[in-house]
């Protein structure tokens, strides 16, 4: 599967949608949600979150395609939008430590048992990754560039399903490591955003020199 004349290869699809759909921002906050749950019980809806999600992701990315190319929007132009969704995500992972901390519930409150579809949304389909799919199905030349969108998403989504179904082991053991690839990751996504964007204002004729 050739990557030519693209800014974005497999290694770097992989490491976007790594950070923005995959596990490293779900697995506090749906160990948090499903503590209730018993081992099955926690592994069942990792599977139907995982379906939902693939599922809504990919017909969200070809719908969301569609209409761009409807409204006819030049290349260059979804270029330097994906870039600044992937600069303004970025930035969010490397402030995340100097954030404050969610409340906590009040004491005695009944835990809610969790549901599927409120688990998908934002926990694992976040607004600016359904965007970033859009995008880059958008700028996309051909059918094989597609398939290789889409294998690393659906890559992803299977990370994702492992996560959440092992997710309270995962957490006792790995926590502070997967924090720290994190970081770095989001250090190196806001790096190729910079680059894309970049790239798509010397394709708009907004800066000068070669694109």
């Amino acid at each position: 599967m050739s990557d030519a004349g693209y800014a974005l290869g497999v290694q770097k699809l992989f490491t976007l949608f790594f950070v923005m759909l995959g596990p490293l921002k779900l697995l506090g906050p749906f160990a948090r949600a499903t503590e209730m749950l018993t081992a099955a019980e926690l592994r069942a809806i990792a599977v139907s979150i995982t379906l939902i999600a693939t599922l809504t992701a990919i017909a969200g990315g070809f719908l969301g395609r569609a209409l761009l190319e409807s409204w006819g929007i030049p290349i260059f132009a979804l270029r330097l939008t994906g870039g600044l969704i992937l600069f303004m995500v970025a930035l969010q992972l490397v402030l995340l430590p100097y954030q404050a901390p969610a409340p906590s519930p009040a004491p005695g409150t009944a835990a809610e048992r969790p549901n599927a579809m409120k688990l998908v949304f934002p926990m694992v389909l976040t607004p600016h990754g359904i965007a970033a799919v859009i995008v880059l199905l958008a700028i996309s030349h051909g059918a094989e560039r597609t398939e290789v969108i889409i294998a690393v998403l659906l890559a992803v989504m299977l990370l994702n399903l492992l996560s959440m179904a092992f997710v309270r082991p995962i957490l006792k053991v790995v926590a502070p490591v997967l924090w720290a690839i994190g970081s770095v990751l989001a250090l190196l996504q806001m790096a190729l955003s910079v680059q894309i964007i970049l790239t798509a204002l010397h394709g708009l004729g907004i800066l000068g020199g070669p694109a």
